[in-house]
């Protein structure tokens, strides 16, 4: 189902004197996973509403210029016009355009069509191994995602994982940290299951704060300041 958007909103913002320099936009809901800690959740997943393609880029466009734009869902990828989607985006000349996926697969991402330096890949990676990763998103979803990430690397995108922490894995993340080295990631974004969608059905997948306190304590000081891979995460308890 394709739902419209109005730049009505943006040029609204403006008007009061609000100009966003970051811009999140959910292209569509539809998706391909289940995750069991998914925020967007089932019911929203299973309608899977896209916005126009068209309206989208105008949407975009109605900002002064922007200095990020990330484009999610779901699967972004899934959308029947995410090349369209993109290439508006790629013309608005945007500092930074991201595009997060789960990367089981490009389906209708056409990357003839761009150059590395236009965009970067966000993965979704839960896990160090297929038992720990696919435990929330699903039967052999590990190894395509791994081997489609190394696919982008070696053809020269610059590739992201974000990664849920949680009960289950906690305790692997420098397992983590050196699967993203071997993988070439540039940058390991680490952030809490945010308590929504799927994850309310799933609260046996929150990790203990001791846990996160003493993850994070491990984290400090691991980034390699040389160019190699950085991690980010909360800073929080």
């Amino acid at each position: 189902m394709s739902r419209t958007l109005s730049a009505d909103a943006a040029r609204s913002l403006c008007r009061l004197g609000l100009r966003p320099r970051d811009l999140v936009l959910y292209v569509t809901s539809a998706c391909n996973l289940r995750c069991r800690h998914c925020y967007v959740g089932t019911e929203l997943l299973n309608a899977a509403e896209s916005y126009d393609a068209a309206d989208v880029v105008a949407f975009a466009a109605s900002f002064p210029r922007l200095r990020r734009v990330t484009v999610l869902g779901g699967e972004p990828l899934l959308h029947e016009r995410i090349n369209e989607i993109l290439a508006g985006l790629v013309a608005l000349a945007i500092d930074e355009l991201r595009v997060t996926t789960n990367l089981t697969g490009f389906f209708n991402f056409d990357r003839s069509r761009f150059r590395p330096d236009d965009l970067l890949v966000a993965v979704s990676l839960d896990g160090h191994d297929a038992a720990t990763h696919d435990a929330v998103r699903g039967r052999r979803r590990f190894e395509r995602t791994c081997a489609n990430i190394s696919e982008l690397v070696e053809a020269g995108w610059w590739v992201e994982v974000t990664h849920t922490v949680m009960r289950h894995n906690v305790d692997h993340l420098r397992h983590l940290i050196e699967l993203c080295r071997r993988l070439g990631v540039g940058l390991l974004n680490l952030h809490l299951m945010s308590n929504m969608g799927n994850a309310l059905q799933n609260p046996d997948l929150v990790v203990p704060a001791e846990r996160w306190l003493e993850a994070r304590r491990m984290l400090e000081g691991l980034s390699d300041p040389r160019g190699g891979l950085r991690i980010r995460y909360p800073r929080f308890s």
